[in-house]
């Protein structure tokens, strides 16, 4: 399971737990903004895109191109960021997508440091169940959960050799391919199943 990154053996004398401001080269914070909307033009990704490791198209919306310089200029997320949820949903996260686009609030995009932080491991080490729960704990809110910029900050994060991060990414693509492989295998069966239900009844 990609959520429970913590079993994998990656404890070795040199492996560190560092603070997540001690491997994030930058964070950029779109929390608490909203731009104006628009029918067309640059699409527009908000708290209800970022899912559970990836983007939903849904809902689509967007921003006048004209307006996409003035309203980014807390900075340009680059290929390798990862996309995090600060509230309503908390900790949801996505890798950036391959297309220009415009990051709306609630969303805090992580620029790993790459001479520290494997922006893949990062990726999965988010989602992981240690992870969520100190992120959970560093949160705050009674109705609904948020973290602040400065709390994220300093969720605890295992930092082992740069290789050892690799190796547990490559280990959780594999199995995330493997599980949606087993996902379309299902849906095919289940549409097997009904087809042959309705030829006999």
């Amino acid at each position: 399971d990609h959520r429970d990154l913590h079993s994998f053996p990656t404890r070795r004398s040199s492996d560190l737990t560092v603070e997540l401001s001690e491997a994030i080269a930058k964070f950029i914070d779109y929390r608490g903004k909203t731009p104006k909307k628009t029918d067309k033009g640059i699409p527009l990704i908000t708290a209800r895109n970022v899912r559970e490791g990836y983007l939903s198209e849904e809902p689509r919306e967007y921003i006048a191109a004209s307006e996409y310089d003035a309203w980014m200029r807390r900075g340009i997320p680059g290929w390798s960021d990862i996309l995090f949820t600060t509230e309503a949903p908390l900790g949801n996260v996505a890798r950036v997508p391959n297309y220009r686009f415009a990051l709306a609030q609630r969303i805090i995009c992580l620029a790993p440091n790459e001479t520290k932080l494997d922006p893949s491991f990062l990726f999965w080490a988010l989602q992981s169940s240690m992870m969520q729960r100190r992120i959970r704990q560093k949160a705050n809110g009674t109705t609904v959960l948020g973290i602040k910029q400065s709390n994220l900050r300093k969720v605890l994060l295992p930092l082992p050799g740069l290789e050892v991060q690799r190796e547990i990414s490559s280990a959780c693509d594999a199995l995330a391919t493997l599980r949606r492989e087993v996902e379309l295998h299902c849906q095919s069966l289940e549409t097997l199943r009904t087809r042959l239900i309705g030829q006999f009844l």
